[in-house]
């Protein structure tokens, strides 16, 4: 899975490389190993994120991540990567993931993690959310921390 940055600043390599391993690890437990796609990752500010929370969700706050998928579900994204046509063509987009590393960094310190620990952490949640899993509901949500679990462990964190 291509991971592409808006920022080539940020985030570090060490970052870059945890959340490529965690792409790889969410598209082979998806059974889309063979796809090609791609995910943009922006880092944006607590300014920057309000202003998104409020306009996508109506909360006039900043959050530590959002999410814009392209897909309503891993099926509608398997169609569009096993287009017979896709030759030539450029990766499946599965949507964009914004990340503001001050909330990250606030949460980081509460839950005892490093941010680079908590930015992998919300990098794999949202991804999960570009995948199709939600939780809106008790059993999706529990469907989609089991998954989130299962993809961390390759980080030796929860």
């Amino acid at each position: 899975m291509r991971i592409e940055y808006e920022d080539t600043d940020f985030p570090s390599e060490t970052l870059r490389t945890q959340f490529s391993r965690a792409a790889e690890e969410a598209q082979i437990s998806e059974a889309l190993s063979g796809s090609d796609l791609e995910v943009d990752v922006r880092f944006v500010s607590e300014a920057q994120m309000r202003e998104l929370n409020l306009e996508y969700r109506g909360i006039d706050a900043p959050t530590d991540v959002l999410s814009f998928p392209m897909y309503e579900s891993v099926t509608e994204i398997r169609a569009a990567a096993s287009d017979a046509d896709r030759t030539g063509m450029p990766p499946v987009l599965l949507g964009d993931v914004a990340l503001c590393e001050p909330v990250a960094a606030r949460q980081a310190a509460e839950y005892g993690n490093t941010a680079e620990q908590e930015l992998t952490h919300l990098f794999v949640h949202s991804l999960l959310h570009l995948l199709g899993y939600d939780h809106e509901r008790d059993e999706d949500y529990r469907d989609m921390i089991t998954k989130e679990k299962v993809i961390m462990e390759v980080f030796d964190v929860n």
